[in-house]
């Protein structure tokens, strides 16, 4: 019984472990027009949504591999406005990434 108590608790830690690295994600900012920037859904927790493989294949303007892409990069904004064709240099990654373009942010 206590080997099979030790297992357990090993198993649960070892989910934890990597669950917990999956869910490692990022929100991103976009420049405005007086060189500030807002990090966009702030508070939504859109940066833990994960789209699913449809939108990856049958959308025109995804333009990254379903496959190929981390699990913490299939959301909306990362797929959809950071790493489209047509949405290129409009939205960065929030943090040292977008700091390079920021002056500031205006919604910290």
């Amino acid at each position: 019984m206590r080997s099979l108590l030790s297992g357990a608790v090993i198993a649960g830690a070892v989910l934890l472990a990597t669950a917990s690295s999956a869910l490692a994600s990022h929100e991103h900012a976009r420049l405005l027009g007086n060189g500030e920037c807002v990090i966009l859904a702030q508070n939504g927790g859109e940066q833990w949504v994960e789209l699913p493989r449809a939108v990856f294949e049958n959308n025109p303007k995804v333009t990254l591999d379903y496959d190929a892409i981390a699990a913490n990069r299939r959301h909306p904004l990362h797929v959809l406005v950071h790493k489209t064709s047509q949405g290129a240099g409009v939205a960065w990654v929030y943090g040292p990434e977008s700091d390079m373009f920021c002056l500031g942010y205006a919604n910290d």
